[in-house]
């Protein structure tokens, strides 16, 4: 797990499917079978892209609408 937190440091970032395929699967691979501690998941929350998905629709949707309410004249 030492291993995998360090790349995930060097990526300054929780892994996405798409673009860092390999080490996103082991990221969920160990996270599926419990196996990164607290203060390791705690690190991870810190991280961007830690949010979830819901959490992020939210935040653009915000946006948008903030968009939307500044294009009234």
């Amino acid at each position: 797990m030492d291993i995998l937190m360090a790349e995930i440091r060097a990526l300054g970032h929780i892994p996405r499917y798409h673009h860092e395929n390999a080490l996103y699967q082991r990221w969920r691979d160990a996270k599926r079978q419990n196996l990164l501690s607290e203060s390791q998941l705690a690190e991870l929350a810190e991280l961007p892209g830690s949010e979830s998905r819901e959490v992020q629709a939210a935040a653009r949707m915000d946006t948008l609408m903030a968009e939307i309410r500044a294009l009234r004249f």
